[in-house]
């Protein structure tokens, strides 16, 4: 009787040794955002904005070659460079942001985590907010009373497509500020200050997270600053203020706002001046 009994309780307990390590031994269906979850949203962010300008051009390339145009010739190319591109500026953004999505929705577990480490995709308290619009109002103008006042471009030299957008006039200056007010900084601060910020943190740590994070988002704009490098100076206080936002606020939206006051206050002193 003694032995039924002690035989029935070891194999109660080797069930339960079985159950606890099968639990165990599960895997995460969500990962936790790391230094290779923030890789993966950055490829994906980068390949939607490529797949989507790919797109675009097989799209005027069918266009152009049904109206009888030879798609090899300098026309073409020159209209695809010039003509096209605020449209291929709008649908890159869209792009990156539907490669984002898809980012979001594997890497969901994270997302809402409000720490150093995690996405903080959170909209964070409307005193936050409207403290970093200003953050962001102050940045622009040191960049429009410093850098460019003090050295501005030559005349006549070469800008970057964005640039050459934002002051030619017409439906690129029209996407150019609905690009840079509305589109751009919600998709890139979710992308750099929440799943990359928050994964490279938790690999590597606060330090270089913040560095390589920061030094990323600026290295995306390079088209632009190449055409001049005092430039380099408003966007880095740009992404170090939306960083500080970020980590202070424990939310996404602050660094969000920053980036809106920032590009809203350039676009503003552009239309009007």
């Amino acid at each position: 009787m003694n032995d039924t009994l002690d035989n029935e309780q070891t194999l109660g307990e080797e069930t339960f040794d079985e159950q606890a390590l099968g639990e165990k031994e599960q895997p995460s269906q969500k990962p936790a955002l790391r230094a290779s979850t923030a890789v993966l949203a950055f490829f994906l962010f980068l390949l939607g904005q490529v797949v989507a300008s790919i797109i675009l051009v097989i799209f005027a390339v069918v266009k152009f070659a049904g109206e009888g145009g030879d798609i090899e010739s300098a026309e073409f190319v020159a209209k695809i460079m010039a003509g096209m591109m605020p449209q291929l500026t709008l649908c890159g953004v869209l792009g990156g942001g539907v490669g984002l999505s898809l980012a979001a929705l594997i890497l969901r577990r994270g997302l809402r985590d409000r720490s150093g480490q995690g996405g903080a995709w959170v909209s964070g308290s409307s005193a936050a907010m409207f403290q970093s619009i200003g953050l962001g109002v102050a940045a622009a103008f040191f960049y429009l009373s410093f850098p460019l006042f003090f050295m501005p471009p030559p005349v006549g030299a070469e800008v970057g497509p964005l640039a050459k957008m934002a002051t030619q006039g017409g439906i690129g200056q029209i996407i150019w500020v609905i690009t840079a007010v509305i589109l751009a900084p919600p998709i890139e601060e979710l992308l750099f200050r929440g799943i990359i910020l928050g994964g490279l943190n938790r690999s590597w740590g606060i330090v270089w997270g913040v560095v390589i994070c920061n030094l990323l988002f600026v290295l995306t704009h390079i088209a632009e600053l190449i055409h001049y490098i005092p430039a380099f100076a408003g966007l880095t206080l740009l992404s170090l203020i939306a960083t500080r936002q970020r980590l202070t606020y424990q939310a996404i939206g602050p660094a969000i706002a920053a980036h809106v006051g920032y590009n809203g206050t350039l676009a503003v002193m552009l239309l009007f001046s």
